[in-house]
């Protein structure tokens, strides 16, 4: 399974988008192994152009494994900020509750997003950029 971040998700939906993230998020779709965490399906329904494209979109998204987002997530994520903010680094809170929802669940982020690469620098997070 692996966490597919909204920034792969806004490529995949856009027209005409990358075609090299379309054929990722394909293959991740196509072999069971696509998942996102409520972080994520936030992101992109917040974005969706109208309510038709807002409907459709939620059912996909539910259709998909659900990475979730428990107290030692919220936990792992004030570590990581803290730690990044002592490092003089500075990423989006929903990033770092994406990446401590990856860690605490062994699951690699798929990304387009550097801040990723930021927070692997100082976690365990695994991460995949495309």
């Amino acid at each position: 399974m692996k966490l597919i971040d909204s920034s792969v998700w806004i490529q995949y939906l856009k027209r005409p988008g990358d075609e090299s993230v379309r054929e990722t998020v394909s293959r991740l779709l196509d072999t069971n192994q696509a998942a996102v965490n409520p972080v994520v399906v936030m992101e992109i329904l917040r974005g969706a152009p109208g309510k038709k494209a807002f409907n459709e979109l939620r059912e996909n998204f539910k259709a998909l494994p659900l990475i979730p987002i428990s107290a030692a997530v919220w936990d792992l994520c004030c570590e990581l900020g803290f730690e990044l903010k002592t490092q003089g680094i500075t990423v989006p809170s929903a990033d770092l509750i994406i990446a401590a929802s990856a860690i605490k669940n062994n699951v690699p982020v798929v990304h387009r997003d550097r801040h990723f690469e930021m927070i692997a620098g100082c976690s365990s997070l695994k991460t995949e950029p495309v």
